[in-house]
């Protein structure tokens, strides 16, 4: 069984984007992703997609699909 991991979660993705834009002054983003925006992006798309479940993508997508990855 897979726990969540209450630091890398949907809220942080939020705030690292709020950061972004500078709406937000906090420490709990995600850094990879603070990262990648400081890389000189012009814009951002963010799609969510949850409550899918790793089994139901396990079960139903293919090992290369783009959400799988």
């Amino acid at each position: 069984m897979m726990r969540p991991d209450y630091r890398n979660s949907i809220m942080n993705v939020s705030r690292s984007l709020l950061r972004f834009y500078g709406a937000y002054d906090g420490d709990d983003t995600i850094n990879v992703l603070d990262d990648a925006l400081d890389g000189g992006v012009n814009h951002v798309i963010y799609m969510l997609l949850d409550g899918l479940g790793m089994n139901i993508i396990r079960e139903h997508l293919d090992h290369d699909s783009f959400v799988r990855r």
